[in-house]
């Protein structure tokens, strides 16, 4: 009676092993980068839908109350967060369901902060008579508006709407260009023919034209 000799079970060798591994690391390399511009891309889409609909919400809160609300944050008093700003268009009235947290925005210390930017031009109703972020930055940095002929004109010092806003979002660079060097600096607008993750914040602002 003959003996049974098992058959050798075959099994990839190191080399193999080490092929496939560099392959799988090849094609890692060439996906990684493509889903996170695929993400970032989706994100600056989400940006600016989201602040197409709250520009509609800030147009009808004019319409119903010839003014914004109060827009500016004073430093001495850190309970009035952008949050905090932007829900007077949430509530009494919902002009927006809730307020929209800023993807780009992990750069503020307090959550309540990383939401869309809110710059009014019309003045608060708050007993002290601060006006709005928009004079406010204005007041100490005259150039500031330069760049936006159809929202301000320095010649005549003055907005072409008095129920001018802009809103703004930090961008996939994450960094407010209004810091840079010091606040307040010009705005440097986001364009993705830079780069997917290039410099500038993404804006959206109304003046006498309308943007």
């Amino acid at each position: 009676m003959k003996q049974h000799i098992p058959a050798q079970r075959s099994g990839f060798t190191l080399i193999e092993l080490l092929i496939v591994v560099a392959i799988i690391a090849i094609l890692a390399a060439i996906a990684v980068p493509n889903f996170l511009e695929a993400q970032t891309r989706a994100k600056v889409s989400r940006v600016k839908a989201d602040m197409r609909s709250f520009a509609t919400a800030i147009e009808a809160y004019l319409v119903d109350n010839n003014r914004l609300g109060r827009t500016y944050r004073p430093p001495s008093d850190p309970t009035w967060t952008r949050t905090r700003v932007n829900s007077a268009f949430t509530t009494p009235v919902a002009y927006i369901t809730s307020v929209f947290p800023d993807p780009f925005n992990n750069v503020d210390p307090d959550v309540l902060n990383r939401v869309y930017v809110l710059w009014g031009r019309n003045p608060n109703s708050d007993s002290q008579g601060i006006l709005g972020q928009l004079d406010a930055v204005f007041a100490q940095a005259p150039n500031f508006f330069q760049y936006y002929p159809d929202f301000y004109n320095p010649i005549t010092n003055s907005y072409t709407d008095d129920a001018g806003w802009l809103l703004f979002s930090p961008g996939p660079d994450r960094v407010f260009a209004v810091l840079i060097p010091s606040y307040p600096g010009p705005f440097i607008e986001y364009d993705p023919t830079n780069g997917t993750i290039s410099p500038g914040d993404i804006i959206r602002w109304k003046g006498k034209s309308g943007r």
